[in-house]
């Protein structure tokens, strides 16, 4: 019986591992993702240079300036796409439903793994009270075994009255042998 009970739930396990946080924590990233599509986007670009220019040559520095040169730059933009269309709000909406779905996947699978250790739990209890009926069962077909082998030494019964009486005893051990597999 307890092979029985662990192989009963043994995909069930499983199932609660696959539909564990990975996908949930996957569909709040889409849905981030959807979300910052809708946000400005801005850049900041810094550059820096220096630079020597030739005092000899054909075309020299004139006196006065300097042959070493430095050269900053800064660069700022800013961005921001109208959702005229609905595109980000959308893709908001369908990252939000996918996690929605993501979310009732793994409630649904709790409650299947539930249901399934619950089926089991009472699966077991009634292979108990079955084995138990037939062991009392077993009990009084011996009574009776007992009795029929006295009232046919008495002969108040034949021979076939006590096989009869020893077949359903028979029967009855082989039910007890076959439910305890």
């Amino acid at each position: 019986r307890a092979g029985g009970a662990s192989g009963a739930g043994g995909g069930a396990g499983r199932r609660v591992r696959e539909a564990g946080g990975g996908g949930r924590e996957a569909g709040r990233w889409r849905a981030k993702l959807a979300w910052a599509g809708r946000d400005p986007s801005r850049n900041v670009g810094l550059n820096a240079g220096r630079s020597r220019a030739t005092e000899v040559g054909s075309n020299p520095l004139p006196p006065g300036f300097a042959a070493t040169g430095n050269d900053f730059r800064l660069g700022l933009s800013a961005s921001y796409e109208v959702d005229l269309w609905g595109k980000y709000r959308t893709a908001t909406r369908a990252a939000q439903n996918d996690l929605l779905a993501t979310e009732f996947a793994r409630e649904t699978v709790r409650t299947v793994v539930a249901a399934e250790v619950a089926q089991a739990y009472f699966g077991l209890l009634a292979a108990d009270a079955q084995l138990h009926l037939l062991k009392d069962t077993l009990g009084l077909r011996e009574q009776t075994v007992a009795l029929q082998t006295d009232r046919a030494q008495a002969g108040v019964i034949g021979q076939y009255d006590l096989a009869q009486a020893r077949a359903e005893r028979d029967a009855v051990a082989a039910d007890i042998a076959a439910a305890q597999r």
